[in-house]
């Protein structure tokens, strides 16, 4: 029976995640997202969500993925790639609070 719950959890975990993702960005809507860093990736993480299907469009990314995804690549967020981009992401947001 564990296989199975590994499976359940496994299918369950994009859908969530992905929702939890937009869900961060849209509270922060206000933010710049010029340049690289988490919160441009975050947008166009949600731009794929929302506009392609879940699918990464080409795009130049400043510093690269913090997940290590490239065009064409889909958008299917687990627990551990959540954590480290809201982590990052907020880490931005706290900062640019800092600076005003």
């Amino acid at each position: 029976s564990l296989p199975r719950i590994d499976a359940a959890i496994a299918a369950f975990e994009p859908g969530f995640f992905n929702g939890l993702l937009a869900a961060l960005d849209a509270r922060f809507v206000h933010c710049p997202r010029q340049g690289g860093g988490a919160l441009a990736e975050v947008r166009r993480l949600v731009d794929a969500l929302a506009a392609h299907g879940g699918m990464l469009p080409a795009s130049p990314v400043a510093g690269g993925s913090m997940l290590g995804l490239e065009a064409g690549d889909r958008v299917a967020l687990n627990a551990d790639d959540f954590e480290t981009l809201a982590a990052a992401f907020l880490a931005a947001v706290e900062a640019g609070f800092a600076a005003d």
